[in-house]
């Protein structure tokens, strides 16, 4: 139980990302997409998208450890 209340709290979080890094997310994350595929799929070069994950990760950490979680723990 403890497990599903915090995936659902995690996801929460995710979805409160903007549009550009959340898809992004969702896609590599929750999907398995490639680098590859996300930019094939979003039009964009694959640097973009590698841009946007790394950015997407670091706001997301910073989100996540303002909820009290541990990134190591996610």
């Amino acid at each position: 139980m403890l497990n599903k209340d915090r995936d659902t709290q995690v996801k929460k979080i995710v979805l409160s990302l903007s549009p550009k890094y959340k898809e992004i997310i969702f896609l590599y994350y929750y999907k398995d997409f490639s680098v590859e595929e996300i930019s094939t799929i979003l039009k964009v070069s694959a640097n973009t998208v590698k841009t946007r994950l790394a950015r997407g990760r670091g706001r997301l950490k910073k989100l996540l450890e303002e909820e009290g979680f541990e990134w190591e723990d996610i």
